[in-house]
């Protein structure tokens, strides 16, 4: 076929930031957004229009006005525990927490959360919390290994916990009140979840803290793989991490979480989500979790005869097919039930 080749236009050339930023931070390409663009690239798009969330709420005056989200800039290169001031306090001795829960208790709204040796809260068990009430400044309390000794810690900061008139704040709470369950402390009162906000704000994208950290407060947070490598056989565990790693990582989720708290409040104000956040989600966690804590009951006598029933109508179902093709084949593999077809 007859081409016309234009050997200019082959030429590699700089990429056109004007163009693709805007794209790799509607698509969320944050490593090769910075591959491409430096560190200071970040998914904050400040051209990038009101979600359909927001649009789909807001007077066409408001939609003129860019979103919080999009009237931020991101700073030259993301932050990070090391080039971020901060103070995390580790409170290892019960004299400590003890003078901690009397500040903790007069506050009216205080960010927690839980550190554990796994991610299914029914089966895994408390390593420390951490707690934050002021950007930059937060707090980790470690509990012993043997549950004896975790009781003792956990039961002087029960009562705060236990205390409607306190509103408490986290990522994913779910987690953190089922595990906290198994050592007989039941969270109450008004919460705040971070992650089921931002569901709320920006439904089309993804509620991780780590990315909710560097998308509104261009802030990438400590991974726990630094703590305890990747995924897999060979993953290791926080409860032999060394208490001071762990009291920067663990603190550093309670005040990030915080910071986002802080961001998100206004938001659900200005994507008119903050009535359905307080009289609906929020409150469905507590729900949620004692679904999960006390489970479902089975008929498993029912569940066998509906498991044999299920058996006999496959087989038959089977036979028909046989009959229909004229060959036995395996139903189950798409290249010979391809082949059956033709």
């Amino acid at each position: 076929m007859p081409v016309e080749l234009d050997e200019e236009k082959l030429k590699l050339s700089e990429p056109n930031r004007e163009v693709l930023e805007p794209l790799f931070a509607e698509l969320e390409f944050r490593t090769l957004g910075k591959r491409v663009f430096g560190d200071d690239f970040s998914v904050l798009d400040t051209s990038k229009p009101n979600s359909a969330q927001m649009d789909l709420f807001a007077s066409p005056a408001e939609i003129s006005q860019p979103a919080e989200i999009s009237s931020t800039t991101a700073a030259a290169g993301a932050n990070n525990i090391h080039n971020t001031p901060h103070e995390y306090i580790l409170l290892d001795h019960i004299e400590a927490v003890k003078a901690f829960a009397e500040e903790l208790k007069t506050q009216t709204v205080f960010c927690f959360d839980t550190e554990a040796t796994g991610l299914e809260a029914l089966t895994a068990d408390i390593v420390g919390l951490s707690f934050c009430y002021e950007k930059a400044k937060a707090y980790y309390i470690p509990t012993p290994q043997d549950r004896s000794g975790a009781l003792e810690i956990l039961n002087i900061l029960k009562p705060i916990f236990e205390n409607e008139s306190i509103k408490k704040v986290g990522q994913n709470l779910k987690y953190d009140i089922l595990l906290l369950s198994k050592y007989d402390i039941h969270v109450r009162g008004q919460i705040f979840d971070t992650m089921l906000a931002h569901y709320l704000i920006d439904p089309d994208t993804r509620h991780g803290m780590d990315i909710l950290a560097e998308t509104y407060l261009n802030y990438t947070p400590v991974s726990i793989t630094e703590l305890i490598g990747s995924k897999g056989k060979n993953q290791g565990n926080m409860k032999d991490v060394d208490i001071d790693k762990i009291k920067e990582y663990a603190a550093e989720d309670a005040d990030i979480t915080w910071q986002l708290y802080e961001k998100f409040v206004p938001l659900l104000e200005s994507t008119f989500t903050k009535e359905l956040a307080e009289k609906v989600e929020f409150p469905l966690v507590y729900t949620l979790a004692q679904m999960e804590r006390n489970g479902v009951k089975i008929d498993v006598d029912t569940l066998h005869i509906f498991s044999q029933s299920l058996q006999q109508d496959i087989a038959e179902l089977e036979n028909r097919i046989y009959e229909k093709a004229g060959i036995k084949f395996n139903i189950a593999s798409p290249k010979q039930l391809g082949g059956s077809a033709v």
